[in-house]
């Protein structure tokens, strides 16, 4: 288990406990069944009832696998929306850092695309054809982006943490290791294939980075125009792993 998952459970339970302790001890409310009338005694059951739904439910949701579902680029279409499908992986140990690396690379994409097709509308007029060809490129690189990172959303859903992290001491069973060494290398493989889709997107973003520099700069066309087709090449890369 986790330490964000961890402080999560002790909490929850620490405030389970504080609250009975305010609802039922003598000197607080000191609330009891017996206690005379009805609004009282109603109480007593009802927060008791509270109480053990939040330690059961509470429990059994920080103790189990976080629930994931997969996703596409028909409901995930823009950068904000595909960050929300990251944090449901935060609290995984074999991914959570994986997952906030690529989360912090979305806020990055959010504002370097915003900001360079301002820079676009700023330095040519909008609906030219210099224009036009830039800011369909970057919004090309902008939905390869992010199609690339719900593949990796996708990718990520398909690990069962428990399953990983019992193959990793695989020799402590009695089940045959050559089997159980094929299976740790499927989910290694997948893990390096997510690690590459974000240093992909990565290169991606330098390649947009370095046109918003290059447009705000008093450079010629001619190396804008190389920088273009770099972030074409790069964006069919991406598209790859989507």
């Amino acid at each position: 288990m986790n330490t964000v998952k961890y402080l999560k459970l002790a909490g929850l339970n620490l405030a389970i406990v504080f609250s009975a302790v305010i609802c039922y001890s003598p000197g607080l409310l000191d609330l009891r069944p017996s206690d005379p009338g009805v609004i009282r005694p109603g109480m007593s059951i009802f927060l008791a009832l509270v109480l053990l739904f939040a330690f059961f439910y509470g429990n059994h949701e920080l103790l189990s696998d976080p629930k994931r579902t997969r996703v596409s680029t028909d409901t995930i279409d823009d950068i904000k929306k595909a960050g929300t499908v990251l944090k449901s992986y935060f609290t995984s140990r074999p991914l959570g850092d994986t997952a906030r690396t690529a989360s912090e690379q979305l806020r990055r994409m959010d504002n370097l695309f915003a900001n360079t097709e301002n820079i676009i509308g700023e330095k040519f007029e909008k609906g030219s054809l210099s224009w036009g060809k830039y800011d369909a490129i970057v919004k090309s690189a902008e939905k390869s982006a992010v199609s690339n990172v719900v593949a990796m959303a996708n990718r990520m859903q398909i690990f069962a943490d428990r399953d990983y992290e019992k193959l990793a001491r695989y020799k402590e069973d009695t089940i045959p290791d050559d089997i159980q060494q094929k299976q740790l290398q499927l989910y290694e493989d997948n893990l390096k294939k997510i690690k590459e889709a974000i240093a992909l997107n990565e290169e991606l973003l330098l390649k947009i980075e370095t046109l918003m520099f290059e447009l705000s700069s008093e450079n010629n066309n001619e190396e804008h125009d190389e920088i273009l087709e770099e972030i074409e090449k790069l964006t069919q890369e991406v598209k790859l792993y989507s």
